[in-house]
């Protein structure tokens, strides 16, 4: 129990570093804002049926039906770090894959788009807030990013990466009485 206890007390160590406000956040203090999304992409992961290796050198990494997938996360504050941040992880993906140390290995980039699209996370107000409401303002916030950058990441070709995660998180509360606040993060998957 104390090996485990050690490991859960480094994680939550280096998920709390940082900043109160993503606005303050600069490449110097964005450890734990960067560790808490590649926790946030391995618990989906994982509820998808990812076989989770906490042990592999990968942001994330597991066996995920008869596919070992490696994911490298990467947020990005502006739009000029996309690219760079794209070909980072590409590189990253293409040392492993090239020289595999397991059968069936494939690889995966995955952006956080918040700091740069809703940094302030400011929740939107309507009178009947829900999650089709934010899903449509996430949508509308990455889109343009997504139809900018298609380009980009099919030029991050290999045979084995085969996919690019996006994501942003919107908030939203409701007026009234009874008003409720809302999360979503918006995911989309684009197939390389």
């Amino acid at each position: 129990a104390g090996r485990y206890d050690r490991y859960v007390m480094d994680r939550i160590k280096r998920a709390s570093k940082g900043t109160d406000s993503v606005l303050d956040e600069t490449a110097g203090n964005s450890e734990g804002r960067n560790f808490a999304f590649e926790l946030s992409l391995a618990a989906w992961l994982v509820s998808c049926g990812l076989d989770l290796n906490c042990n592999d050198p990968a942001d994330i990494a597991g066996q995920f039906g008869r596919w070992y997938l490696l994911v490298e996360g990467k947020r990005v504050r502006s739009r000029a770090q996309i690219v760079k941040r794209g070909k980072e992880a590409a590189e990253q993906l293409r040392a492993r894959l090239d020289n595999p140390d397991r059968p069936n290995m494939i690889g995966a980039i995955a952006f956080d788009f918040t700091p740069m699209l809703n940094p302030g996370l400011e929740p939107i107000h309507a009178p009947t807030m829900g999650a089709a409401a934010l899903w449509s303002a996430g949508m509308a916030l990455m889109q343009p990013v997504i139809e900018a950058n298609a380009r980009h990441w099919r030029a991050l070709k290999h045979p084995r990466i085969a996919a690019v995660f996006n994501r942003v998180l919107v908030a939203g509360a409701s007026i009234g009485a009874d008003a409720m606040l809302y999360h979503l993060i918006v995911q989309l998957m684009h197939r390389l």
